[in-house]
């Protein structure tokens, strides 16, 4: 989602939940946001690496985490699943205003940190 309410919604979901996947499902939506981010507004694109490279998600392999999960997953089949997702993704969050799109990418470190303290501290 790209709306202000809804993020603040799901912030509070993750804050409350304990699943035991929370790192490797952040990190797979984090670097969908990511990539729609640094394709839409590129001058964002230094401070949202900065902050995903020193969050606890950039340490996840999102392909061999979902290999693991159905072991009949190839690594090319498992790559092309994730370029669906992330250009569902681009698709939704185009459907946002301009100024939605924009502040969305400029908070992503905000967004970042904010979770990172949850998923750190369970």
């Amino acid at each position: 989602t790209n709306d202000a309410i809804d993020i603040v919604a799901i912030l509070n979901l993750v804050h409350s939940a304990k699943a035991i996947d929370a790192l490797e499902m952040w990190a797979f939506r984090f670097s969908d946001y990511m990539a729609v981010c640094e394709e839409r507004f590129p001058m964002y694109k230094a401070n949202n690496d900065t902050a995903f490279a020193s969050s606890p998600f950039a340490s996840v392999d999102l392909v061999r985490f979902f290999m693991k999960q159905d072991p009949s997953r190839t690594e090319a089949g498992t790559r092309r699943e994730l370029d669906s997702a992330r250009q569902s993704f681009a698709k939704e969050f185009d459907g946002s205003t301009q100024s939605e799109r924009q502040s969305f990418c400029e908070n992503f470190p905000r967004f970042i940190g904010e979770v990172s303290k949850d998923v750190e501290a369970k």
